[in-house]
């Protein structure tokens, strides 16, 4: 037994001196990472700890996010929980379809994208903007009480804004900011308002020479929904104090009720709103929402709630 405990205890012996030569090892290299202190000691310090993360700016595809072959779930929340400010409407120089410029010598119509801006800037986005247009080449026929004959299925583009975006030139730009004690996120003008009765779910009317109606229908039913549920004011403001003044009423319906031609700057021609076709959602009376009061000029004002 005495030999066998001898001949452990050689072949072990090795073994354990590299052990011990290990721990010094680890021992020095842990030393030489902390910092010394003035009296020769190590400072003890914790180097396993990770270093605190940074927030990251945010970063949203250019093109955002189209309806109906996506849905607001698709967006990030973070964008969504983005508080909102005021909303911008321009209507464009280009018509719709870009086939000119919109003037009083002939019938075209604004393209009209809208912006819906945060209260405050979100990394270097400064809002995003909304633009209902129809789906290139898918057309289908459709026989119902608002219309009969052929349709374009429609798609809305919600794109993010970044700071100091430029759009095309504008024949006018007003401005709609939220009412007094509301804080409406993007979520809210989004899904609340949208998505929830499916009003994406759109198409454009297809009449003669290949011209598509139903655009300002769209924006006169999203913007009568923001009125009911008492969102943002009616009453529509000069995105510039030097822009020409409104004529007659400056409630939302009433502007878009009108095309806006470049001769001269900012004049507005009132035309007839063309329905398009909502698959699902409800058309509500647009009228009923506007709520007007005579001032002591005797001149139309909206009343504010």
């Amino acid at each position: 037994m005495n030999s066998y405990a001898y001949i452990i205890e050689v072949l072990a012996k090795p073994l354990i001196s590299g052990i011990r030569c290990t721990g010094r090892l680890h021992s020095i290299s842990t030393r030489i990472e902390q910092p010394l202190r003035s009296d020769g000691t190590y400072k003890r310090t914790m180097t396993s700890r990770r270093p605190a993360q940074q927030a990251t700016e945010p970063h949203y595809p250019v093109l955002g996010w189209i309806l109906p072959d996506q849905d607001v779930d698709n967006i990030p929340l973070r964008l969504l929980r983005q508080v909102v400010g005021q909303m911008k409407i321009y209507f464009l120089r280009q018509s719709r379809g870009n086939s000119g410029s919109v003037t009083s010598r002939n019938e075209l119509m604004n393209r009209i994208i809208v912006e819906i801006r945060f209260r405050e800037n979100h990394g270097r986005y400064t809002g995003v903007s909304l633009e209902i247009a129809p789906r290139e080449g898918e057309f289908y026929g459709h026989t119902n009480r608002e219309h009969v004959g052929r349709l374009q299925m429609g798609m809305l583009r919600i794109a993010p804004v970044v700071e100091g975006q430029i759009w095309d030139p504008a024949n006018r730009i007003c401005r709609v900011g939220v009412r007094p004690g509301q804080r409406p996120t993007l979520s809210h003008l989004l899904e609340d308002m949208l998505s929830c009765e499916d009003l994406h779910q759109f198409s454009f009317a297809c009449h003669a020479g290949g011209v598509k109606r139903g655009q300002r229908d769209w924006w006169m039913q999203y913007f009568a929904r923001l009125a009911r549920y008492s969102v943002v004011s009616q009453r529509v403001r000069l995105h510039k104090s030097t822009d020409p003044p409104f004529d007659g009423y400056r409630d939302i319906f009433s502007i878009l009720s009108q095309r806006w031609v470049s001769d001269p700057p900012g004049r507005g021609i009132t035309v007839e709103i063309e329905h398009g076709f909502f698959e699902s959602a409800a058309r509500y009376p647009v009228h009923d929402m506007i709520v007007v009061e005579e001032d002591s000029s005797g001149s139309s004002t909206e009343k504010e709630q």
